[in-house]
């Protein structure tokens, strides 16, 4: 509007004076609260074109344009008592055709959103902290890249941040409007993590030019000697594979083989299967300890140990397969003792022969006491074991103190390992003098004198 026209309005309401000063700031609002109000030809006016020049019709069919459910019961009630009050002359009124009102009413409401969209629009422009200024402002920013991401950040933020645009007009200069646009969007962070990254590239450099190790040569050169070693233990004499790993060539592949294929030992890229099944077969063997080992095969002593330690791993669980009788073996006749004259009918309950022994084991000291065998004057551990008359160990158990009796770990097994083959009934196993004689174990006889050359 003109400044004469709001002179003049003021004159006539002074009111008006602080809808001039203050004009309305949220268009959408109130498009929202008013967009579906409208009031009749009789009390509205055009805001653009003054009072309203519509023809006033007393007869009409549409004195208002009702939305809600209170107006159309407050139209309805003012027709009938319209009705009422005139009788037949406003009935045959009613009754005359109108062709314009149609066009009449779609006019006004054409109006009327020209008005909200002028209103949005004067809006706009008058608002300092519109999108529209501030993206002028932004354009018109030469220390800011247009081609730069801070930029498109900016337009993001700018859009959907009222009052981050408030706080962007309001800053003095153009270089702390920048500082503030990196703040708020991420990018100050961005380039203060990109600095401190080359200073801490700068800093290893320095540190690698000052390293006093970096000249420091590799201690085992030799990376295919292990291999090698492996591979002449298995296609060379085969005495030479025997007095090193404790088994013959074949056993050992046919061992390699069954690991791999049945229990989940996998080759790595750096060592192969057969040089780390070797690795732990040569250090239980001579036992050995890791650094030796690890000369030898020209390895770290990490990867002796995890080496070690996975074979192991695959071996305990092979012996559960094979370290166990066979079906009903404790219950039949073993054909050994049927077919002998000295053993049989003697001894044709038995089933195979009990015996604890004693192995070395190396301990910290805090265990050392706990471990320690009287008799041998060292740590060791005492493992009970079981085999048959065939010579195939069906049961052991392993991890006991060397303290600890035989007798006592006899008696622990039966009651407490589920896996421990006790005697059928009728049957029995061999034990020797340091285990009771009772049901299911045959012990000497004591104060009895044996001749063993007889047997």
């Amino acid at each position: 509007m003109s400044a004469d026209w709001w002179n003049e309005l003021i004159k006539s309401v002074p009111e008006a004076s602080k809808l001039r000063n203050h004009p309305l700031r949220d268009i959408p609002l109130l498009d929202r609260l008013y967009a579906r109000v409208t009031v009749s030809v009789n009390e509205g006016w055009q805001p653009r074109a003054g009072p309203s020049q519509l023809p006033r019709e007393p007869s009409s069919p549409f004195p208002y344009v009702v939305e809600s459910d209170e107006e159309v019961e407050r139209v309805g009630s003012s027709r009938k008592s319209a009705s009422r009050g005139k009788g037949k002359a406003i009935a045959s009124s009613s009754k005359k055709g109108n062709p314009d009102k149609w066009d009449r009413l779609t006019t006004a409401i054409e109006d009327q959103g020209k008005f909200l969209k002028g209103g949005r629009e004067a809006f706009e422009t008058l608002n300092p902290f519109s999108v529209a200024v501030c993206m002028q402002e932004l354009v018109k920013m030469t220390k800011l890249d247009h081609d730069s991401e801070l930029y498109w950040a900016a337009i993001d933020y700018l859009a959907s941040d009222e009052s981050g645009r408030q706080i962007f007009m309001s800053l003095p200069n153009e270089a702390e409007k920048i500082k503030f646009l990196e703040r708020k969007t991420g990018k100050e962070v961005a380039i203060w993590y990109y600095q401190n990254l080359l200073k801490v590239i700068a800093l290893l450099i320095e540190n690698e030019c000052l390293d006093p190790n970096r000249d420091r040569q590799l201690m085992r050169i030799d990376r295919g000697r292990g291999w090698r070693h492996t591979m002449q233990m298995i296609n060379g004499h085969d005495q030479e594979c025997y007095e090193t790993l404790r088994m013959h060539q074949e056993t050992f592949r046919r061992l390699c083989s069954r690991l791999k294929n049945d229990y989940g030992l996998r080759e790595s890229r750096e060592c192969g299967l057969e040089e780390a099944v070797a690795m732990c077969l040569e250090t239980v063997a001579h036992d050995e300890v890791q650094r030796t080992i690890a000369t030898h095969y020209q390895r770290n002593q990490e990867t002796v140990n995890r080496k070690f330690h996975e074979v192991l791993d695959a071996l305990v669980r092979m012996s559960r397969d094979i370290i166990k009788p066979e079906e009903n073996e404790l219950r039949q006749v073993n054909p050994i003792l049927s077919s002998d004259r000295r053993y049989h009918p003697f001894f044709s309950a038995c089933i195979g022969a009990l015996d604890g022994t004693h192995v070395s084991v190396r301990v910290g000291s805090q265990k050392k006491e706990k471990y320690w065998n009287l008799r041998k004057q060292h740590p060791t551990m005492n493992v009970l074991a079981i085999c048959n008359f065939n010579m195939e160990f069906i049961y052991t158990y392993v991890g006991t103190p060397g303290r600890a009796h035989d007798s006592k770990i006899l008696t622990y097994c039966a009651q407490h390992d589920e896996y421990f083959p006790t005697p059928p009934e009728g049957k029995y196993f061999l034990v020797d003098s340091g285990y009771p004689n009772r049901k299911g174990y045959l012990a000497p006889y004591r104060r009895i004198r044996y001749h063993p050359h007889q047997w």
